[in-house]
């Protein structure tokens, strides 16, 4: 979207260096993770909720699974404070997502990608919010 990072450089490094990547869709009103490969950078996107490119034929792709643990997860958000919280659009697709790992005891390292702008003092949360393990502004990279 406009106001996230551009993560085409990130995912496009992962592959080149062999990494197992995954990318969001919002399916039957959840948010799944289906893989790509290099050649999928340059092809075929379908425009999904909220405007988000997501993977073509998600049917024929494989699904991140409990084998794909630990595991980084990117993720995109409104707003991010210092501790971590995050401000989402407000469907719970992360939180429901992060919910169902922490339940299965999967082990993950959550990070919040965002501009300088995006970071504010406080970030309202409720319990059932999921705070990042890292919030990483771009423009210190």
């Amino acid at each position: 979207m406009n106001y996230e990072i551009d993560t085409a450089p990130l995912l496009k490094r992962a592959l080149y260096d062999g990494k197992n990547v995954f990318v969001p869709k919002i399916t039957n009103d959840k948010l799944q993770f289906f893989q790509i490969f290099e050649h999928d950078l340059n092809g075929q996107w379908e425009v999904g909720a909220f405007g988000i490119r997501e993977p073509q034929d998600p049917v024929s792709r494989r699904a991140l699974s409990s084998s794909h643990f630990p595991c980084l997860i990117i993720t995109p958000g409104l707003a991010f404070d210092r501790s971590g919280n995050r401000l989402g659009r407000g469907k719970g697709y992360y939180d429901r997502f992060f919910a169902e790992l922490d339940t299965q005891r999967l082990p993950y390292f959550s990070v919040g990608l965002c501009m300088p702008s995006q970071i504010v003092k406080r970030v309202p949360a409720k319990p059932w919010d999921k705070k990042m393990d890292a919030v990483l502004d771009v423009s210190r990279l």
